[in-house]
C-alpha cells in the first residue's frame, strides 16, 4: 500500500512585533496570507514575505509558511 500526501492549501503568516508590554516583552500580531501557489519557490515567497512586512511598518519576528495536508492511499 502507497500513502501520498496530497497539498490542499498554502498560506503564509507573519509574525509582527507591535510594541512591548509593561516588563518589556514584546507583543506580537499575526498576518496571514491565504492561497499560496503549490509549488512556489521557498525563497521567492520569503522575498515577498519580506517585502510585506516594510509595507506593513512593524518588525517582522518570524515568516511562517503553512502547509495543509491530506494522507491518501495510491
Amino acid at each position: 500500500m502507497a500513502i501520498a500526501v496530497e497539498t490542499l492549501d498554502t498560506s503564509l503568516r507573519l509574525k509582527l512585533v507591535v510594541g512591548t508590554n509593561d516588563k518589556g516583552d514584546p507583543i506580537f500580531k499575526t498576518r496571514s496570507y491565504k492561497d499560496i501557489r503549490d509549488g512556489a519557490d521557498p525563497e521567492d515567497i520569503y522575498e515577498v514575505a519580506q517585502g510585506l512586512g516594510d509595507l506593513i511598518s512593524s518588525p517582522v519576528s518570524e515568516i511562517q509558511l503553512l502547509q495543509n495536508s491530506s494522507l491518501i492511499e495510491e
